[in-house]
């Protein structure tokens, strides 16, 4: 194979043009695919740093919708048992009301009947002494 001036003035142009095509356009290139890759990867970043903190936000509100919850189902089962206790007393009160009530109707019907007891004695008494005065007093 023969070297000549023709084969080195090919082998500089080639490097000459290979040397400004990495300056025009090789090197902008590689730039702007680093520079998208490194876009590319800092939004990876914040997603994921997104996501995690979605998901811390959901697991804090699952959490405080559950003591909310609970909260809640106390109250009411307080609140139940205070209904509970009101209507209990409310029962217990009338149940004495009626229970003196009644007493005082039984009292006052006790009397009458003791009364009409001695008013009938005291009739039967009358009735049979006027019986007797009339035997008595018919011989």
């Amino acid at each position: 194979m023969e070297f000549n001036a023709t084969f080195l003035f090919s082998l500089v142009s080639f490097l000459v043009f290979m040397w400004i095509m990495n300056i025009i356009l090789y090197k902008p290139i590689a730039d702007i695919v680093a520079q998208r890759k490194k876009y590319l990867d800092d939004n990876t970043e914040i997603t994921n740093k997104n996501i995690e903190e979605a998901k811390s936000i959901n697991a804090q509100k699952e959490e405080k919708l559950e003591e909310a919850r609970l909260k809640s189902r106390e109250e009411v089962s307080v609140a139940v048992n205070e209904i509970k206790e009101q209507k209990e007393q409310k029962v217990a009160e009338r149940k004495e009301y009626y229970q003196n009530q009644t007493a005082n109707l039984t009292n006052v019907l006790q009397e009458e009947k003791k009364s009409l007891q001695d008013e009938f004695d005291k009739s039967a008494d009358e009735l049979s002494d006027s019986i007797i005065q009339k035997i008595i007093g018919g011989k």
